[in-house]
């Protein structure tokens, strides 16, 4: 999962995708993934991963 996209992605943090603060919140980081990879994860799997990285 090291190199995973989304990881990559999530880990360049919040503010660099147009959110004011450095906060993850699930919403935020499924609403990432979801423009820019077209897919549509639950909640539940975005908690996860943000969860596994220590961003949440």
């Amino acid at each position: 999962m090291a190199g995973h996209p989304a990881r990559q992605e999530l880990g360049k943090g919040p503010a660099a995708h147009g959110f004011g603060d450095e906060r993850w919140a699930p919403a935020r980081a499924q609403t990432v993934i979801r423009r820019r990879f077209r897919l549509s994860p639950s909640v539940a799997t975005v908690w996860r991963l943000l969860k596994r990285n220590g961003w949440s």
